[in-house]
């Protein structure tokens, strides 16, 4: 269930992407056909070439730190907790595979920054998102 809440953001983007034009404009012409299973299978082609959307952004990932850790110590849900948990685990895989890119790393998860990265300080960014998410995860399975 936590790996699919970045497929939501594919789907909102339909509604606020603005980069690619095409891909915004293809969706929202089957938005307004009602086509929506189409819509569907368009994001899950086209996911990839999606810009700036909301969940890919390194600001959202370190608010989502502080809202998993504010969840798993205060909420007694373990089905909460454990989908904050799969959320996670999502960022962890696509931090992983993206990190060998720079300048598609800088391009997807940066935009928001002015200052380029280099390699070394990308690393240390996904080296301490690995450590707050096993931190989280110990916490998970302590409480």
């Amino acid at each position: 269930m936590g790996f699919g809440f970045r497929f939501f953001d594919q789907l909102l983007f339909f509604y606020y992407g603005k980069s690619p034009q095409k891909l915004v404009d293809l969706g929202r012409e089957l938005i307004g056909q009602k086509k929506y299973f189409s819509l569907v299978r368009l994001a899950v082609v086209t996911g990839n070439q999606m810009k700036n959307l909301i969940t890919d952004s390194i600001l959202f990932i370190a608010g989502y730190v502080v809202m998993c850790f504010l969840i798993i110590t205060s909420a007694g849900s373990v089905l909460g907790s454990g989908f904050v948990l799969g959320i996670g685990l999502s960022f962890l895989k696509r931090l992983l595979v993206d990190m060998r890119d720079i300048r598609g790393f800088h391009d997807k998860y940066l935009y928001l920054v002015k200052r380029d990265f280099d390699q070394r300080e990308i690393q240390n960014l996904v080296m301490i998102y690995v450590v707050c998410f096993v931190f989280l995860s110990v916490l998970f399975f302590v409480s």
